[in-house]
């Protein structure tokens, strides 16, 4: 009975996706992620820009949270440790939203690096606007 609601569910879930399909593509560049992170909000394109940015983001804070106070990482679970080499540092919570801000600000002041893969893009903007000092 179990298996029959699974397949079920995943049978109807499969329906109700949107047909519109974006899968990573590691040879995207800068200029391919600023244009899904124009998209309008809520749009596939968009959810793509939240997904990309946000998760490069997210493991960029995590190898920076050894700049945190011993205090402060064990208030976030962790050990204290040093920041990894691709790290973002800050003394508050970094949004997906502020990340995607901070990646279309870095984009767009740097042209000559629209051709660059989107993940670089991603990392030199997020890096220079929280570096970890």
């Amino acid at each position: 009975m179990r298996g029959m609601i699974f397949a079920l569910c995943v049978t109807l879930s499969s329906l109700t996706l949107p047909q519109y399909s974006l899968a990573a593509n590691p040879g995207e560049d800068v200029q391919a992620l600023v244009n899904h992170c124009n998209a309008p909000d809520g749009s596939a394109e968009a959810l793509y820009c939240v997904g990309y940015v946000g998760g490069a983001g997210d493991a960029m804070v995590v190898g920076g949270l050894g700049r945190l106070s011993k205090a402060q990482a064990a208030s976030e679970g962790v050990t204290a440790r040093r920041a990894g080499p691709v790290s973002i540092c800050s003394d508050r919570i970094i949004t997906h939203g502020a990340m995607i801000q901070a990646f279309k600000n870095w984009a767009m002041t740097h042209p000559e690096n629209w051709s660059d893969d989107a993940v670089i893009g991603v990392i030199s903007a997020l890096s220079g606007t929280w570096p970890c000092q």
